[in-house]
Order: C-alpha cells, then sequence, then structure tokens
C-alpha cells in the first residue's frame, strides 16, 4: 500500500513556490505540517500560507525552516527571489496580452515600418510600444488619449487624427530634440533672430534647414524635421521641454517641430513662424513634464491660434506691403514683388490664394514643393 502524502494541496503547474521544496523535504524526514509549526514557533496556518506560496519567505522565516530540516537559509531566500519574479512575470505577460489590438493600430503599423517597434514575438512588440509611448500598461496608453496634450499643434482642418498616430509623432520629435546641444531659451535673441529666418526663405532646403536649426538653437530652439504621420494630421507643433531631463542641464528649451504633411514652402515657413508665435506668446502654457505622454489632439483657444496666424501672416508679409500685394495678378509681378520684399515667391502666392485674390490652381508653379530625401 502506499504511503499517504502528508502535503496533498501543492501544485506543481505555473510559478512554483519554495513551499513546495519545503513540504517535500518535510516529507522526505516524515514531520507532518503541525509537526513542523510545532518546531518553529509558528501556527499551523502560517506554515500551510508558506507551503502554498501565499507568505513570503523572510529571513526569520528561513532561518527557522533552515534549522529545523536542515536546509539552506540562502537557498530558500533564493528560491522566495525567483518564485516572486516568476509571478510577476506571469501576471505582466497575462496584462501584455490585454494588448495584441494595440499591434494593430495605425500608429503602431507606422512604427513598425520606421523599425521603431522592431518586428519580434508579439508579447515583445507590446512591450515596446508600452516602453516607447512610457506607459505603465495597455490601460493606461488607452488613458492617455483621454488628457489633454501639452504642446501646440497646427491641425489640418477638417481632419481628425489618430490619437496614438499624433503622440507617436511628437515622441519622435522630442527624442530627436534630446539630442541636439542648444543653449538657454532667450526670448530677446529669437526676436532679433526673426529677420534672419525670413530670409532664409528664399533658399532651398539643403542650404536653409542647416542654418535655420543653428540659428535657432543659438536663442535655445530646437527645430526638428520629422516625417509626417499619414494618420496624424498635424503639421507642425511647439513645445517646451522640462528641465529636468539631464541633457537639459537646468534650462529651459523650447522645440519646433515640422513635418511636410501639405509640402508646399509657403505652408511649411508659414507653419514655422505660427509656431514660432506660441514660443514667444505661452512659455508658462507649454511647459510640462513628458514623464506622462499625452496623445489627445486638443485645440488652443482660438483667439490664440488666430493671434499666432496673424504673427506668420505680418511677418512674412508686412501690412505696409498689403496695398500692393492685393495688386498682384500676373507672374512678372509676383516675383518682382517678392525679390522687392526680400521672400520666396511661393510664400506670396499662398497669401494671395488664401484671400482669394487668384484661385487656388494659379501660379502654383512658383512654389517649391518639398521632399523627405531618403537616406
Amino acid at each position: 500500500m502506499s504511503k499517504k502524502k502528508l502535503y496533498p494541496y501543492l501544485r506543481d503547474s505555473g510559478p512554483i513556490p519554495p513551499g513546495l521544496t519545503i513540504a517535500e523535504t518535510a516529507e522526505f524526514y516524515g514531520v507532518t505540517q503541525q509537526e513542523l509549526a510545532n518546531r518553529v514557533g509558528y501556527d499551523v496556518s502560517k506554515i500551510e500560507g508558506v507551503m502554498l506560496g501565499n507568505i513570503p519567505i523572510t529571513e526569520e522565516i528561513a532561518a527557522c525552516l533552515a534549522r529545523v530540516l536542515g536546509m539552506d537559509k540562502d537557498f530558500l531566500l533564493r528560491l522566495e527571489l525567483n518564485y516572486q519574479k516568476q509571478k510577476a512575470d506571469q501576471v505582466n505577460s497575462e496584462k501584455l496580452k490585454l494588448g495584441l489590438p494595440v499591434l494593430k493600430t495605425a500608429a503602431v503599423k507606422e512604427l513598425k515600418k520606421r523599425k521603431i517597434i522592431q518586428a519580434g514575438a508579439p508579447l515583445e512588440e507590446i512591450d515596446a510600444v508600452l516602453r516607447f509611448y512610457k506607459a505603465v500598461t495597455v490601460d493606461s496608453l488607452n488613458k492617455l488619449q483621454h488628457n489633454p496634450t501639452s504642446a501646440s499643434l497646427r491641425h489640418k482642418r477638417d481632419h481628425q487624427s489618430d490619437r496614438l498616430s499624433l503622440i507617436a509623432w511628437l515622441r519622435l520629435c522630442e527624442l530627436k530634440a534630446e539630442k541636439m546641444e542648444i543653449r538657454p531659451y532667450s526670448e530677446e535673441k529669437l526676436c532679433t533672430a526673426l529677420s534672419a529666418l525670413r530670409s532664409l526663405t528664399v533658399a532651398l532646403p539643403k542650404e536653409f534647414l542647416p542654418e535655420m536649426i543653428r540659428i535657432c538653437a543659438e536663442v535655445g530652439v530646437a527645430v526638428v524635421c520629422v516625417p509626417e504621420f499619414p494618420s496624424a494630421y498635424v503639421k507642425g507643433a511647439a513645445k517646451w521641454l522640462h528641465k529636468d531631463k539631464a541633457v537639459w542641464l537646468t534650462q529651459d528649451k523650447a522645440m519646433i517641430a515640422l513635418n511636410l504633411h501639405e509640402n508646399f514652402n509657403d505652408i511649411f515657413w508659414f507653419t514655422f513662424f505660427h509656431e514660432v508665435s506660441h514660443i514667444l506668446s505661452g512659455r508658462k502654457r507649454f511647459l510640462s513634464n513628458y514623464s506622462e505622454i499625452l496623445s489627445n489632439l486638443t485645440r488652443l483657444d482660438e483667439q490664440e491660434e488666430k493671434r499666432a496666424n496673424k504673427f506668420a501672416e505680418r511677418l512674412l508679409i508686412p501690412p505696409k506691403h498689403n496695398r500692393k500685394l492685393k495688386k498682384l495678378t500676373l507672374e512678372e509681378d509676383i516675383l518682382a514683388f517678392a525679390a522687392e520684399i526680400g521672400i520666396a515667391p511661393g510664400i506670396v502666392v499662398g497669401r494671395l490664394q488664401h484671400e482669394k485674390i487668384i484661385g487656388n490652381n494659379e501660379f502654383n508653379c512658383l512654389k517649391q514643393t518639398f521632399r523627405w530625401r531618403e537616406k
């Protein structure tokens, strides 16, 4: 007849509690649960809790059991440490499985296409997604979509952005900005630099972009250009970067992020100076800690947006030229006017189209069309 087991309740599936090893050792010596409790000096319920893994093995418990059963105390503590890690890993895996639908979102597909998220096992990909968005769980990632964004966004009219795509683009912009060496922000220096920045509109991207980045870095503004996400209809963004990051030392820095969602030079430059306006007028408003990645597109106050638009409009074509501007209907006149005020002809065309002085299909040949260069 087989010998009756002293500890029949122990499982042998899932994370293995240290209690299984303890029970097997006690059973080997023929020590019952009650006897073990008496020798150790604990209630039998506590011994059962240890066996089942419901009560963690502390230094005291390990020392007592080691003395009674002739086991090594450090060995028991290592078993407990491994058991707790296995339980945590199991819980984490179960939580990650809830995020499988996230892998099918437009944002994650684009991140994988850009190799920001490396292809791998589904749970590995979900973990990488959470790390990218700085979210602890899939649930917290979903909640991020219901918080207001901490950036000023110039959004394409009549288009609804995918929230995760929008915040992914912003995240990539800031990661790029963090690698840049820029001076502390100076409002005075930024104002002084506006004329030099405006003069760059007549140059080609390979000429103006390095100079734009250099000038802005000198005044404390990181200018970054990151390819747009197809489902995030934002043309540009302005954001204040929190000073608690080591790379930023102890000074405030600003970021202006741009893309080519609409690739004409008039829209690019208008967006740039629109965001400059937000930097100049709203320092406190956009100061935030990026440890919370925020993904909801929140429109700014309408008056503030109008103010930024007016700033860009007046800087590019000062009001003193308005009367002459409204009379421009011939290509040669547009070219002469642009040369006279020192600005790209395409910007003049964009303004004329916006004010409906000419049609949207007229003189587009005078606009520069920007394209992303293959690396």
